[in-house]
Formats: C-alpha cells, structure tokens, sequence
C-alpha cells in the first residue's frame, strides 16, 4: 500500500482503539475477560494520554485518503515504559470502577509472561493492521519505521512479545530478524496467557 504516512495524534479514536484491541487482545482477556471492559480501560486511557499505546509512544498510519489502517506502539525504552505503565496506573486509580474485582490480580499475574527490556533495548509494544489492509505492505512499514526510530533513539537491540496463537506475526517478526526466544506463561482460575518472546539485534 502506498502512500503511507503517520498520523499528527490520533484522528480517529474508535479505528485506533478497534486496532489496539487486536493488538492486546490475549492479554486483554487475560485480565478484563472479554472486549467490553478492556474497551472502557483503554478509551479512558487514551482520553487520559496515558499508558504505551498513547501517544507519542503509540501512533495511527494513515492509507492516501486518511483512514486510519494501522497503529504501532513503540519505540519505548526501559524508562518510557516504566513512566508509561505508572501513568496508565495513576490515571486508572482515577476510575476505580475499572479495575475492580479481579482485574487487578489478573493484572500483576500477567508481568510474568511480560517482556522485561533491559537497558539498551527498544521495546514494541502493541502492531495491529486492519483485516482488510493486511498483505499490502502496511506492517512492513510499521516495523520499519519502529526499527529505524529505535535505531535513532541508540538502542542495540529491538524486543517483543506475541502470542504463539498469531503465527502469522511470527513470521513476519522472523522475515525482519527477530529471533524467537523462550515461552513465559501466566494463568489465572480461568485463563492462560503464553507469550513467546523474541529480539534482533539492532
């Protein structure tokens, strides 16, 4: 797909949020246990600025007519995402209605299946392309506009996490040098969650 470009914000919130809840998905129900909740979460996030999805951490790509078809999250390195996560928080003890029950467990469980990045490392948090989108070159540029903004930001090593169900994604992680690493787990009464790790160097 030509023509290409990222967005100046996000000029469409419900295509970004449709997109980044195909992004979080596994992790989404893992914690929330279904969409609905996971979608106030992360529109009060949004509206909030907050969290590794927001912006300037997290961007739309816009096709030639200016419809929203992708977003990536990233680059973040170690100490964007520790003030990304903290803001996420402080801004969710805001709307305790949110997290309540549950949610809040769940969510500490899941840091162990979580990617921890080390100092030096660029970290990409959430890619999502539209299903109509897909096949035409727009997670390419996504990955390659990240990989050359880590690189800028003088990082030597670019790191994910993706869950071994999205075959797909692998392989497109793999056709750019990522190289698989070992699988971590968290569970909960009710669900799993399995992310393979993987980094290339920069």
């Amino acid at each position: 797909m030509s023509e290409l470009r990222f967005a100046d914000g996000i000029p469409d919130a419900d295509a970004y949020l449709e997109l980044e809840w195909l992004a979080s998905e596994p992790y989404s129900r893992f914690v929330y246990g279904g969409e609905p909740q996971e979608r106030k979460v992360a529109r009060a996030l949004l509206a909030a600025h907050a969290g590794e999805f927001a912006p300037p951490f997290g961007r739309a790509i816009l096709d030639r007519d200016g419809v929203t078809v992708a977003m990536v999250a990233g680059p973040l390195l170690k100490s964007d995402l520790a003030r990304a996560r903290f803001a996420a928080a402080r801004a969710l003890m805001k709307t305790p209605e949110l997290i309540a029950g549950d949610v809040t467990v769940r969510s500490k469980a899941a840091q162990s299946a979580l990617l921890r990045p080390n100092d030096g490392d660029a970290y990409l948090s959430r890619i999502a392309v539209r299903a109509e989108c897909r096949g035409r070159g727009v997670a390419a540029f996504a990955l390659e506009s990240f990989l050359e903004s880590a690189r800028q930001r003088g990082a030597t090593r670019a790191v994910l996490e993706v869950s071994p169900e999205h075959q797909s994604a692998i392989r497109l992680y793999e056709r750019f040098g990522f190289a698989p690493g070992e699988e971590h787990r968290a569970e909960s009464e009710q669900h799993v969650l399995v992310y393979r790790h993987m980094t290339r160097t920069l």
